[in-house]
């Protein structure tokens, strides 16, 4: 069976090489599970540190935290499907363009018990696309390559053909000053 998150990776950046991690996490015991490929992408190896709500928010752009924290409350209270792209900060404080992607569970009982979802790093689909954005702005424009022939108006002279002395609006250096 195809992966979910491939088909959405290549939705959102045209590729499959994006890393992609997938995460869960507990809603009545608080707790995170994260795959593989989510403690590479915000710079650990697995086991080396404990995932949790504080070191997840730790670990946002300052000017996306706040959105962060609005986007899990809304997944644990509402469980309705949700999507973000944000910025996080990685062990190294780099910065990464990732979206994450989620929904809520609920219980037979109708409680939210868990939100699951998958984290996608674009950072470097978003930067192939804005490379090859600026490639383009800055490419000089092209001719046509085939071009309407140039019609001249009627009233259009040829500066090189000196027109008859006395056509209207003709001057010429030779007319006699006597004739104006």
């Amino acid at each position: 069976m195809p992966d979910p998150a491939q088909a959405a990776v290549t939705a959102l950046t045209g590729s499959t090489t994006e890393p992609v991690g997938r995460f869960s996490y507990d809603v009545p015991t608080d707790t995170w599970w994260w795959s593989t490929s989510l403690y590479t992408v915000h710079g650990f190896t697995p086991g080396e540190i404990v995932p949790t709500t504080a070191l997840l928010l730790a670990h946002q752009h300052p000017d996306d935290r706040a959105r962060t924290v609005q986007l899990i409350t809304a997944a644990v209270t509402a469980g309705k499907p949700f999507s973000s792209r944000h910025r996080i900060l990685d062990a190294r404080r780099r910065i990464h363009t990732v979206v994450t992607i989620g929904e809520g569970l609920r219980n037979a009982h109708g409680a939210i018990t868990q939100v699951r979802g998958y984290l996608i790093d674009v950072t470097d689909a978003l930067h192939r696309d804005l490379a090859g954005h600026r490639r383009s702005r800055h490419r000089p424009q092209q001719r046509p390559r085939h071009r309407q022939p140039h019609r001249r108006r009627e009233d259009h002279r040829n500066p090189r053909r000196p027109h008859p002395p006395g056509e209207p609006g003709t001057t010429h250096r030779h007319r006699d000053r006597r004739e104006l």
